[in-house]
C-alpha cells in the first residue's frame, strides 16, 4: 500500500497535478479531528455527515484547483500554499455556519454527497481529454510569452494566417493560456499537458516575443499531442522549418504561419506513412516541399505500386529519389547523409523492381543503374561505419537486394557465372550480420527473422542457378550449398506458421534436387540419384497439400512437377522411365492451362514439353514416335518465340528516351527474360529433335529438316563465341560443332 501511494505522489508531482494530493493529506486530518471532538471511533466517524461534508469540500477543492492549475500553470510554491491556507479557514467557517443552520441529517448526507461529485467532476471534466475529428489536424495557438512585443496582435495574425494556408487540412484555434518556460522542458510538459485535457489539440504553438530595433523577434515552440506523439522528427527533418538549436527568429506572423502549416503537414503525413495509409501520406507530403517530404513521397508511391502493380507509379517514386540526391548530393558530408543513404536505397529497390515490367534490354539498363545506387549505397555505409543496429540492417537490406540485382542481371544476360557469384558473396555478408539461424527459434518475434529467411531463400536460387552453368563435381557442391539455404529458410517460414512460403520454398528445394539428382546419374551414382529424384518428387507433391487452387503457385508447383518427372524418366531406360515421361507432358500441360502465353514461366514449361516429347519420341519406334518429335518441335518453337526476343542496338539513354516517351508497356510483355545461353540451349535441342525426325520420315523430307537443325545449331554456337571464357564454353561449342557436321555429313548422304 505504501509503493502504491509513493507512486501516485510521484505521478502527481511529475505532471502539475499536485492539487489532486489535497485530499491525500486533509481528508485523514479531518477523519482524526471528527473523531476527537464528538469523540467518535473510526467507524462512527466514517460515517458521521460531518466527515462526508469536509470531504467533499476538500475534493470540490482539489478539483478546482486542478482546473486553475491546468490553465494557468499553478506551481507548488510557498505562494500557492499560503493562498490554499487562507481559503481552508474560510470553507471550514461556512460549513461550520451550515452545520448550525441544518439539523436534519439526511439532508446534510445529501449535500455532502453532491460536493463530493461536484468535485469529482470538476477533475474528470479537467483529466479526461476532449475528442477531436479524424479528418483534420488541430492546431492550438497559445497565447505568446511577450518581453515589449504585443502577444494578442501577434495571436490573432498568426491564426489568420493559418487559415489561409492552402493544401494544409488544418482546423484552428486560439487558447487564452501563455505557456512559459523558466527551466528547460518545463514548458514542453505543460504544452503536452494542454494539448491532452480539454483544450486538447494535435498541435500546439507557443513560445516567446521580443522587440528588437523595431522587429518582432520570436522563439518558436511547436509540440505535438494525442496522435501525432509517436511521430519523431529529427534535427534534420526539423532543419527545413526551424534552426536545430531553437535560436530566436527575425520573422513575421504570415512566414511564420506557412512554416508551422509545412510542418505540421510533415508530421501528418508520417502519422498516415506509420499507419500504410499511402494515399492520405502522400497528400500530406505533396504539400510540402523540404527534402523529408520529397523523400517520403517518393515512398508512398513506391508502396503504392507493391500493391497495385503500376510501373507508372514506380516511376514517379524514382523521379523523387532523384529529385531529393540532386538536392542533398553536393551538401556537406554527414550533415544530409541519412538522406542520401535512404534516397538511394529506395531509388535502386524501385529501379530493380521496374525492371520486372520491362523488355529485356530496358530492364538490363535499370538494373545495371539500381546496381550502381546500392554500390554507392554501400559504400556511404562502409564509409560511416555500421554503429547502429538500423544502419546494420540498412546495410544487410542494401547487401541483399544487390544479391537479387545481380542474379537478375545473370538471368537476363544468359551465363553470369561471374554474376551469380557475386551475388552469392553479397547474400553471404548480409547474413553474416544476422545472429545463428537457431536464434529464430528461440525468439520467434524477431522482426528481422523474415528478411533473414528471404536472403537464405534467395542465395539457394544463386547457388542453383550456378550450378547450372557448371558440370560435374562443382554443380554437385553448388546445389548442396543451395538446399542448405532452402532449409535453412524453413526455420522460419515453417509449414505451421507460413504454409505457403514453405510450400514455395519446398518447390525450389524440388528443382535443385532434381537438377542434382540428374548430375548423380551422369556420374553414374544412381543410388543416390534415385533417393535425390524421390525426395524431389515428394516435395512437389507436398505443396500441392498447401496449393489446392488452380493459381500461379499450383502452376509453379505442377511446372517443377514436370521437371523433376522429365530428369527422373530421362534417368531410366525401362516402361518406368516412359511413364515419369508422360506425366511430365501431362504436368506441364496443367501448368500451361494457367500460365500466361508469352510470359517467362510459360516459355519455360513449354521447353520442358518439348523435352519430355523429344525424349518419348527418340525411344518410342514406328509412326507413334514421328508425331511426338513434331510436338516437341512445336513446343520448342513456342518457347523460342518468347526466348528470341531481338536485340536493339542502342545504349541505356536510347532506352531511358523511350521509356519516358510514347513507349508504355502492359503486364503482357514478358518478365524477367532470360537469353542468349537459355536460348542456346534449346536451339540445340530443337536441332537435336531435328535431326533425329529426319530419320523418322521419308527421304525426299530429310534434307529441309536437317538443314533447318543446322541453322538452329548454328545459332546456338553463336552464342558462344571467343567472348565467352571458361572450359564449359569451350565444351560447349566443341559439342555444337560435333552435331553441325553430323548434320551436314547426312545432309550430303
Amino acid at each position: 500500500m505504501g509503493k502504491l501511494l509513493d507512486r501516485f505522489i510521484d505521478w502527481a508531482l511529475a505532471g502539475k497535478r499536485w492539487p489532486l494530493l489535497l485530499p491525500v493529506g486533509v481528508v485523514p486530518i479531518a477523519l482524526g479531528t471528527i473523531q476527537h471532538r464528538y469523540s467518535l471511533g473510526v467507524t462512527e466517524a466514517l460515517s458521521d455527515c460531518v466527515f462526508w461534508i469536509s470531504t467533499g469540500v476538500i475534493v470540490l477543492i482539489s478539483g478546482l484547483l486542478f482546473w486553475l492549475v491546468a490553465r494557468s500553470g499553478l506551481k507548488l510554491i510557498p505562494m500557492n500554499l499560503k493562498v490554499v491556507s487562507g481559503l481552508l479557514p474560510i470553507v471550514l467557517l461556512a460549513g461550520l455556519a451550515y452545520l448550525r443552520c441544518v439539523r436534519e441529517r439526511a439532508f446534510r448526507l445529501r449535500v455532502s454527497v453532491v460536493l463530493v461529485l461536484v468535485g469529482l467532476i470538476v477533475i474528470a471534466f479537467e483529466a479526461w481529454p476532449a475528442s477531436l475529428p479524424e479528418d483534420k489536424l488541430v492546431v492550438a495557438i497559445a497565447k505568446f510569452d511577450t518581453s515589449g512585443a504585443d502577444a494578442n496582435t501577434f495571436q490573432d495574425d498568426l491564426f489568420s494566417n493559418l487559415k489561409k494556408v492552402k493544401g494544409a487540412s488544418l482546423l484552428v484555434r486560439t487558447i487564452p493560456y501563455t505557456i512559459k518556460e523558466s527551466i528547460e522542458g518545463e514548458g514542453e510538459r505543460r504544452a503536452s499537458t494542454l494539448g491532452r485535457s480539454c483544450q486538447a489539440s494535435h498541435v500546439l504553438l507557443w513560445g516567446k516575443l521580443t522587440k528588437e530595433e523595431g522587429d518582432t523577434m520570436v522563439t518558436p515552440h511547436i509540440t505535438f499531442a494525442r496522435r501525432l506523439r509517436a511521430v519523431r522528427l529529427d534535427e534534420t527533418e526539423m532543419g527545413g522549418f526551424f534552426p536545430a538549436d531553437r535560436q530566436t527568429l527575425s520573422i513575421k506572423p504570415d512566414a511564420y504561419a506557412k512554416h508551422v502549416a509545412n510542418l505540421v503537414a510533415l508530421v501528418q503525413g508520417l502519422y498516415y506513412y506509420e499507419a500504410h495509409e499511402w494515399e492520405q501520406a502522400l497528400n500530406a507530403f505533396e504539400a510540402v516541399n523540404t527534402e523529408a517530404a520529397v523523400l517520403y513521397a517518393g515512398l508512398c508511391l513506391y508502396q503504392k505500386a507493391q500493391k497495385s502493380q503500376e510501373p507508372q507509379l514506380l516511376k514517379a517514386a524514382i523521379e523523387r529519389f532523384d529529385s531529393v540526391l540532386s538536392t542533398v548530393g553536393t551538401g556537406p558530408a554527414g550533415e544530409y547523409d541519412e538522406f542520401r543513404r535512404a534516397a538511394g536505397l529506395n531509388r535502386a529497390s524501385a529501379l530493380a523492381a521496374l525492371s520486372g515490367y520491362l523488355p529485356a534490354k530496358e530492364a538490363r539498363c535499370r538494373l545495371e543503374e539500381a546496381k550502381k545506387s546500392f554500390d554507392a549505397v554501400i559504400r556511404l555505409y562502409t564509409e560511416h561505419g555500421l554503429d547502429t543496429e538500423d544502419k546494420k540492417r540498412d546495410w544487410a537490406k542494401a547487401q541483399s537486394d544487390l544479391g537479387s540485382v545481380l542474379t537478375d542481371l545473370a538471368l537476363l544476360a544468359g551465363g553470369g557465372a561471374r554474376q551469380l557469384s557475386q551475388a552469392i558473396g553479397s547474400y553471404r555478408q548480409a547474413l553474416e550480420t544476422y545472429p545463428d539461424r537457431t536464434e529464430w527459434a528461440i525468439n520467434p518475434k524477431d522482426s528481422r527473422r523474415t528478411d533473414w529467411a528471404i536472403t537464405q531463400k534467395n542465395l539457394g536460387t544463386a547457388y542453383t542457378e550456378l550450378a547450372l552453368r557448371e558440370k560435374g563435381v562443382q554443380a554437385l557442391e553448388d546445389l548442396d550449398h543451395a538446399l542448405e539455404a532452402y532449409k535453412a529458410a524453413t526455420v522460419v517460414f515453417n509449414r505451421n506458421d507460413s504454409p505457403r512460403h514453405w510450400a514455395t520454398i519446398w518447390v525450389y528445394v524440388a528443382g535443385a534436387l532434381a537438377e542434382q539428382a540428374g548430375r548423380r546419374a551422369e556420374l553414374g551414382d544412381q543410388q543416390s540419384s534415385e533417393q535425390a529424384f524421390r525426395s524431389a518428387n515428394d516435395g512437389c507433391n507436398d505443396a500441392f497439400l498447401v496449393f489446392t487452387e488452380r493459381d500461379q503457385n499450383w502452376a509453379d508447383a505442377k511446372a517443377n512437377l514436370a521437371y523433376v518427372s522429365y530428369l527422373w524418366g530421362k534417368s531410366k531406360s525401362s516402361e518406368e522411365g516412359n511413364n515419369l515421361l508422360e506425366g511430365a507432358v501431362n504436368a506441364s500441360e496443367d501448368a500451361l492451362s494457367v500460365y500466361t502465353e508469352g510470359d517467362l514461366s510459360w516459355a519455360i514449361a513449354k521447353e520442358t514439353l518439348g523435352a519430355s516429347w523429344g525424349e518419348l519420341g527418340v525411344r518410342i519406334p514406328g509412326e507413334g514416335a514421328k508425331k511426338f518429335l513434331e510436338w516437341a518441335i512445336a513446343a520448342y518453337g513456342d518457347a523460342l518465340g518468347v526466348r528470341d526476343q531481338p536485340e536493339e542496338s542502342m545504349n541505356c539513354e536510347t532506352t531511358q528516351k523511350r521509356m519516358d516517351g510514347a513507349n508504355q508497356h502492359g503486364s503482357g510483355i514478358p518478365d524477367q527474360i532470360r537469353h542468349n545461353e537459355d536460348c542456346a540451349k534449346t536451339h540445340s535441342k530443337l536441332g537435336d529433335v531435328l535431326v533425329e525426325l529426319g530419320t523418322r520420315v521419308v527421304v525426299q523430307a530429310r534434307g529441309p529438316l536437317r538443314t533447318k537443325a543446322i541453322e538452329n545449331f548454328e545459332i546456338a554456337r553463336s552464342v558462344y563465341d571467343e567472348e565467352r571464357k571458361g572450359d564449359q564454353y569451350d565444351e560447349q561449342r566443341k559439342e555444337l560443332h560435333a552435331k553441325i557436321e553430323k548434320a551436314k555429313r547426312l545432309l550430303g548422304a
